[in-house]
């Protein structure tokens, strides 16, 4: 048993989350973290000052190395925020149309996988 209960695991685990994105990106990307949880999201990331896109997360995490749910991709701390940024470049300009796949917009809230794609941020 993990010397921290499941919620502090949480919160320790979002704002580490956050620490992330606003480090890796240089500080390209804001998070928001809400109030109340009554949306399932954990957090609303977007571009420094273009307030209209915006990205929900629910954050997951596990005090276990070995675990049996088995992640296709891994993203390495260092990209993470790149990663982010990616999506936001890669967003189609119509309303409503997903950044993601559609297999990855089908699943119940987001994550971060995919392929390498060049450096957006050069």
């Amino acid at each position: 048993m993990s010397p921290i209960s499941f919620t502090q695991q949480g919160i320790v685990t979002q704002y580490e989350l956050a620490k992330i994105l606003i480090i890796t990106s240089d500080g390209v990307l804001e998070v928001y973290l809400p109030l109340t949880d009554d949306d399932r999201r954990d957090m609303e990331i977007h571009l420094r000052g273009k307030f209209a896109r915006s990205i929900a997360l629910q954050v997951k995490s596990t005090t276990h190395l070995s675990h049996p749910f088995k992640a296709d991709h891994r993203v390495q701390t260092h990209e993470v925020g790149r990663r982010v940024l990616d999506i936001f470049a890669n967003e189609s300009g119509s309303r409503g149309a997903s950044p993601l796949p559609a297999e990855l917009a089908a699943l119940d809230g987001i994550v971060l996988v995919g392929p390498t794609s060049p450096d957006t941020t050069a």
